[in-house]
């Protein structure tokens, strides 16, 4: 159980750095509360830029998924905890 919520974990924070990513690379400030664009003027190499948005977001979507299915595995099923990673990949700012 130990390895299924350290790999829960690995998943969702992927996932949740792959929506941050998208986020900075959007146009629009305002909903972020911050500048946009800070690691594509700082030339990071992120899922967004490499893949494209479409793709960085279907990768997103796939390891929330991929989490969520490794605590069902092993029978952690907390509506807290897949709720969590889906809110990491639809979270606006």
């Amino acid at each position: 159980r130990v390895a299924a919520a350290r790999a829960y974990g690995e998943d969702s924070g992927c996932a949740f750095q792959i929506a941050d990513a998208l986020l900075d690379a959007s146009p629009s400030s305002a909903e972020r509360g911050k500048r946009a664009g800070k690691e594509a003027r700082q030339c990071k190499a992120t899922f967004a830029t490499v893949l494209g948005a479409q793709a960085a977001r279907a990768e997103a979507a796939r390891r929330v998924e991929r989490a969520v299915d490794r605590l069902h595995r092993v029978k952690l099923d907390s509506a807290l905890l897949e709720d969590l990673a889906h809110f990491m990949i639809s979270r606006r700012s």
